[in-house]
């Protein structure tokens, strides 16, 4: 069994209250396994919805629990998701953030809904 975890990280990720969205991903190629490395205060697997994975859903929703607002530099891990490759070498899949069926949504400090750039990734098997 081949497992890969994908990192997901922020970029000018300044005074973020809350964000919430939907990781998608091709089930013919990857079965969900785990959620770990937890960057984010209060952060835990609570935060995760896994009622959807065998569709290639994961539903995400976080907010600071002191509502002060949280900076992270750029490239700095907020979490990981791992994944059991169920595909042949060669095959590729993307992970991507979408608004289904958890709205992709962030705030900032003072409570601004702000527009979050997704930039899903690219997965080859090896």
């Amino acid at each position: 069994e081949k497992t890969v975890c994908m990192q997901i990280y922020g970029r000018q990720f300044k005074q973020i209250l809350s964000m919430q969205y939907t990781l998608k991903w091709d089930t013919k190629l990857l079965n969900f396994k785990s959620v770990q490395g937890f960057g984010l205060p209060g952060l835990s697997e609570q935060n995760f919805g896994t009622k959807q994975t065998d569709e290639g859903l994961l539903t995400f929703a976080w907010f600071d629990p002191q509502l002060a607002g949280i900076n992270k530099s750029d490239g700095e891990v907020l979490y990981e998701v791992c994944f059991e490759v169920i595909g042949k070498a060669g095959q590729q899949t993307y992970l991507e953030f979408v608004s289904e069926p958890t709205l992709v949504e962030v705030s900032a400090a003072p409570g601004v809904l702000i527009d979050m750039k997704t930039e899903g990734s690219k997965l080859e098997i090896r």
